[in-house]
């Protein structure tokens, strides 16, 4: 996590990019995340029990098959859900 100097000279060095530094910069952000979701998602199991909070409130299920953006998870044993790896928590 990063403090709130690193945060502040973030914002300092991010009033001073141009144009063409920003993709540079929003490529090695969606680089960072991309990893951090395939980490997550390395953390999970099929079988195991997990619980998220989307669009229709607290959700929990089984995951059925874990994908490298996104994990299958069967909701009351009938309804697949597609849910990215940074929502879900153990159960």
């Amino acid at each position: 996590m990063l403090t709130k100097s690193e945060i502040n000279t973030l914002e300092t060095i991010m009033n001073k990019m141009e144009a063409a530094e920003f993709n540079i910069v929003a490529d090695i952000f969606n680089d960072a995340r991309r990893l951090a979701e395939f980490k997550k998602a390395n953390t999970f199991k099929r079988g195991q029990k997990v619980k998220w909070s989307g669009k229709r409130g607290n959700m929990s299920g089984v995951i059925s098959k874990v994908n490298r953006k996104s994990i299958i998870v069967l909701v009351d044993g009938k309804d697949n859900w597609k849910v990215s790896p940074s929502l879900l928590q153990a159960a």
